[in-house]
Parts: C-alpha cells; sequence; structure tokens
C-alpha cells in the first residue's frame, strides 16, 4: 500500500511539473536596446551614409541575437523603437546622466543595452555594449570586442563575440 501512495505521489508531482513546464506563461520583455553611436573618428564625410547603415543593420541584428542566445527579451515593437528613436533625436541617451534608465522605465523595461563603436581608424574599431538596469540604477555589465575591417562580416563578428560573453552571463537557460 505504501509503495502505490510513493507511486501516486510521483505521478501527481511530474504532473504538476509538466503543467507548470506547459502553462507558463511567456517571458515579457524586460530590455531595450539603444541605437549605436560612432564615436572616435568619423571625420571622413564619404563614409557617413555607409556607417548609418552598417549602425541601423547591426543594431538590428544585436537585437535578434540578445533574443535568441541570451535571457534578456529585447523590445522591438514599431512604437518601442520610435519612442527610441524619439528619445534619442532629443538626447544622448548613452551619455545623458540616467536619461536612457527613465526611458525603460517608461517603456517598463529593466535593462538598457547601450553599444557603440569606438573607431579608431577606418579599419580598427571596437564596439562596445554596457547593460544598464534602471531598478538599481547602474551599470551591471560593460565589454567590448576589437575587429578589424569596416563590412557586415566584421561588424557581425564584434557582435557574435561580445554576445558569447554576454551569454554567460545571461544564458536562455536560467531567468535574471
Amino acid at each position: 500500500m505504501k509503495i502505490l501512495s510513493i507511486l501516486s505521489v510521483l505521478k501527481l508531482c511530474v504532473f504538476l511539473a509538466f503543467t507548470e513546464v506547459v502553462t507558463a506563461e511567456p517571458q515579457l520583455p524586460d530590455t531595450i536596446v539603444l541605437h549605436i553611436e560612432l564615436r572616435g573618428d568619423d571625420s571622413l564625410e564619404h563614409m557617413r551614409a555607409h556607417d548609418q547603415v552598417m549602425m541601423k543593420k547591426t543594431a538590428e541584428y544585436l537585437r535578434q541575437q540578445l533574443n535568441q542566445k541570451t535571457s534578456l527579451r529585447v523590445l522591438s515593437d514599431e512604437k518601442s523603437i520610435a519612442a527610441i528613436s524619439k528619445a534619442e533625436s532629443i538626447f544622448n541617451l548613452q551619455q545623458c546622466n540616467g536619461c536612457e534608465l527613465e526611458l525603460a522605465r517608461q517603456l517598463e523595461t529593466r535593462f538598457v543595452v547601450v553599444p557603440w563603436l569606438f573607431r579608431m581608424s577606418i579599419l580598427v574599431q571596437t564596439m562596445y555594449i554596457e547593460v544598464r538596469d534602471a531598478e538599481q540604477d547602474k551599470v551591471i555589465t560593460h565589454i567590448g570586442r576589437n575587429f578589424r575591417g569596416n563590412t557586415d562580416d566584421a561588424w557581425q563578428h564584434a557582435v557574435d563575440s561580445l554576445i558569447r560573453d554576454l551569454s554567460l552571463q545571461y544564458s536562455p537557460a536560467e531567468a535574471l
């Protein structure tokens, strides 16, 4: 009789565990990603249009990779992207002493990913990412990667390298 009741309890535990997994709500977006800012040598007039295209494509790629390879869930609907763009047209969100955190709170997210590119020359660049916590008002991660080249592949390789480091801290298998 004891074996039967132990088996019943085990079956109930397995059922409840499975039910919790199946009925778990999808994780709500908790992160905004600012547009990439170019710092350093931006004096080459003929490259400005190319730089704008590269920064836009790379920011979108960064959002996708954060969603796919980390536990950070990026807010990426058109309305939120428009709010970020509008705020960036008024303020330099990457260096405004906390206004990016206020924007995150307004959009009901916890984290702000702040990416920027520092260009030493046309071919030598460093891409940085900071993760800032709007609840704690502080930077919680700051990483950078040097890379060479000014092509889609070079920029994506830099993002992939940064994401590998972030995924160690924010793995999809564990919640923050």
